[in-house]
């Protein structure tokens, strides 16, 4: 008998046939079929290029054919997205591109997967491990455009108009990447891949890996649980999942919005008593952004912005209690106003939460989190064994900080402490106990000085120097650094990144991340010469722009290990060589293994050796002074019990509310966060507080995986003491 293999979505038949496409006995009609297609499709290419070559400055070449079918770069008015070198050239982006591109993928990705399942479909259960590369380049290919379109929107090009075209393309983009989880042609294959004995480890975990991932995306959930209940389920099923879609896009946009709508503009300079110099001057700095031409350091008016960089100051050192309060409840509310008004994620959260149970049901699994959690290491019962341990062991220390913090406030005249003024007074406590003021720390730590220490790092860990390389590529800001990472023994080439460590008010989303470019890959290559296609990233950072006059951005201690972490958040696809695409880098890697060399990193941020090489005065060049060195290493751990406690109870909430929550019951969802919170707290929870409705919810993969922050540090604080039992000053010990 014949196979169907192929779900025909765009294009009706031109006779009475079934929906898919036979291919066993008719394959040389479909492709006929397809030729035709791609002629009409071309046509409809040009007739959109054709109103934007002006505007997007590529004129219709003379040399062009005459005929309907044109070149891949008239149709589309010279895409750089969809022709490119090494990288993409992102001063001649702009967002009328993203969908244009996206769509030419799909056009082509479906004449590809229409021939992959043709040859899969023949072998049945016989592939072999040599399916995996058409499977891999396709989706590199799709993947490579949608990483530079997201990094274009973030980092390049913040306008409303770049964040509309983004979210058109994500469409596009998700369609693409259902086509290939959903085809169950592709099921046989990878479980033959996975029994074939000429499979290496690396083609068997990336076929297990595929396999999961198709059961998150249903084929196989149907066939397990769906396919006997009749089409009205399977449409159910597919309803639920583009509902929550929906739901948590709408919920990214309230988040960002809300952040933008609740900045706090300050005119009145006593409320910012206390603040440091280079807090005042990023104040003016979003002011300036927001459109106060006129804000001066000194005059106002001043921005404080609802993220870490513009909240983390105001807590720290405002000594105005009152306005530390008003902060601190604004920045707890984000997207939260009580069910009523626009960018208000009360009733999403709720929405989202009964959505991913239904789905849940609809499969057979008994939570959303039971769905996911083959991506993981843990189980769910190791993880709140983790949890509560952490609870358990926590909370004596965490009182005893407590006190402490009361003394101290008491002494200078304060009644008592509350949430907002845990961060003050840790702040005067870290003053007080080991002497670190934050502003003469950022002095010692200039970003040159600390990026030379952190290479210096990577060398004596790695065997890699990294190289800077201003001349290769074109960057999107003059303070955008590229760099070359080469084998220190040999020079061989190992991989590349951008650095773009300044924020950028209005234009960059602020915070610190890494965008992979492109993964180690020897089936793509930069032309013969240059071998394997070798990885690169972009390392995100949020840090103050140099002065000026010259002066380098300075960094306080918790920026420095920011810095670390963020690196190291990169180091896994940079150091990569594994030839199979699925499982090179990050890819293919547990929810929660993902950050152990990040942890790894920022932990040697903190080590003796590394604070004395980063550590010179910005003016002066002198060294950061013994005792400093020795406060700041102990600084990793000061009063930190509280903090952890909260990273604990947001890790409990997240999965409590995706395992054991429903909506029927009488509690609602904000009553058992507040429940968790008081478990983990040693201060009252204050209900009016509902930070859960800025949480990151967006990403169906990491439901309830909040915890894997967690549970890498943990296991990066073993892997560091490894280290130091070979012997922290021992290089030769170190770099084996």
């Amino acid at each position: 008998g014949t196979t169907r293999c192929y779900q025909r979505k765009a294009w009706p038949p031109r006779n009475p046939q079934p929906e898919r496409v036979v291919l066993e006995n008719e394959g040389q009609r479909g492709f006929r079929e397809l030729q035709l297609r791609r002629q009409k499709q071309s046509e409809v290419y040009a007739r959109e290029a054709a109103s934007t070559w002006r505007r997007e400055g590529s004129p219709l070449p003379e040399s062009s054919p005459a005929g309907p079918l044109y070149s891949q770069s008239v149709a589309h008015g010279d895409n750089p997205l969809l022709s490119r070198g090494e990288f993409l050239k992102y001063g001649y982006v702009v967002p009328e591109m993203f969908e244009r591109a996206l769509k030419k993928l799909a056009f082509d990705s479906e004449d590809n997967w229409l021939i992959l399942a043709d040859l899969l479909a023949k072998v049945e259960d016989k592939a072999t491990p040599d399916f995996l590369e058409p499977m891999q380049l396709q989706m590199d290919e799709v993947d490579l455009v949608w990483r530079e379109i997201t990094h274009v929107k973030d980092v390049v090009d913040g306008s409303s108009s770049c964040e509309s075209a983004w979210r058109l393309s994500r469409e596009w983009y998700v369609g693409l990447r259902q086509q290939f989880r959903t085809s169950d042609a592709f099921i046989p294959a990878l479980r033959s891949i996975l029994r074939h004995p000429e499979s290496g480890e690396a083609q068997r975990r990336a076929a297990a890996l595929l396999m999961t991932q198709f059961q998150i995306a249903t084929p196989e959930l149907f066939n397990r649980y769906v396919a006997d209940e009749g089409e009205d389920k399977k449409i159910q099923v597919m309803n639920t999942k583009a509902w929550l879609m929906n739901l948590t896009e709408q919920w990214e946009i309230n988040v960002a919005r809300s952040r933008v709508e609740k900045a706090i503009l300050v005119r009145n300079r006593t409320e910012l008593e206390g603040l440091p110099q280079f807090a005042m001057e990023d104040a003016v700095a979003a002011a300036r952004g927001r459109g106060y031409a006129r804000a001066t350091s000194a005059g106002g008016p001043w921005l404080v912005r609802m993220d870490e960089a513009g909240v983390g100051p105001i807590l720290r050192h405002a000594s105005d209690a009152t306005f530390r309060e008003h902060v601190h409840q604004t920045f707890a509310r984000i997207a939260f106003k009580g069910g009523s008004g626009h960018n208000d994620n009360t009733p999403i959260l709720e929405n989202i939460l009964a959505n991913r149970r239904e789905f849940a049901s609809m499969v057979g699994q008994p939570s959303f989190v039971d769905v996911v959690m083959p991506l993981r290491m843990a189980t769910q019962r190791q993880v709140f064994a983790f949890l509560q341990r952490i609870r358990r062991s926590g909370m004596p220390v965490a009182q005893r900080e407590l006190a402490e913090l009361r003394g101290i406030a008491a002494s200078q005249g304060a009644q008592d402490v509350d949430q907002s003024d845990l961060a003050y007074w840790r702040e005067r406590l870290l003053e007080d106990r080991l002497g670190l003021r934050e502003e003469y720390v950022r002095e010692h730590f200039p970003l040159p000085a600390v990026l030379e220490g952190l290479f210096g790092l990577l060398t004596r860990l790695f065997g890699v120097e990294v190289i800077e390389a201003p001349d290769d590529v074109d960057v999107w800001d003059e303070h955008v650094r590229f760099y070359r990472v080469r084998e220190a023994a040999t020079g061989e080439a190992v991989a590349s990144f951008f650095l773009d460590a300044h924020r950028r008010h209005g234009q960059k989303r602020p915070g610190f991340w890494v965008h992979r470019i492109h993964d180690y890959s020897e089936l793509r290559r930069h032309g013969s010469r240059h071998g394997p296609r070798r990885p690169a990233v972009h390392v995100v950072c949020d840090l103050a722009r140099p002065g000026e006059d010259g002066t380098p951005a300075l960094l306080s201690m918790d920026e420095v290990a920011r810095l670390f972490h963020t690196v190291g958040l990169a180091l896994r696809t940079l150091l990569s060589t594994q030839p199979e695409g699925f499982v090179a880098g990050t890819n293919g890697l547990e929810l929660d293994a993902v950050a152990i060399p990040a942890h790894l990193l920022a932990r040697f941020a903190y080590e003796e050796r590394t604070l004395r090489s980063i550590g010179r005065h910005y003016k002066t060049g002198d060294a950061l002074p013994e005792g400093a060195v020795q406060m700041l290493a102990k600084s990793r751990t000061f009063h930190n019990a509280i903090p952890t406690l909260r990273r604990a109870a947001y890790a409990q909430i997240d999965l409590d509310l995706h395992v054991a929550y429903d909506r029927q019951d009488e509690m609602t969802v904000y009553d058992v966060v507040k429940l968790i919170e008081a478990q983990f707290s040693v201060i009252p929870p204050r209900v009016e507080n509902h930070e859960v409705c800025s949480w990151p919810f967006s990403d169906p993969e990491l439901a309830g995986g909040t915890y894997a922050d967690l549970w890498s540090e943990a296991l990066a604080a073993d892997v560091f003491s490894k280290f130091e039992d070979a012997g922290l000053d021992d290089d030769a010990a170190v770099g084996e």
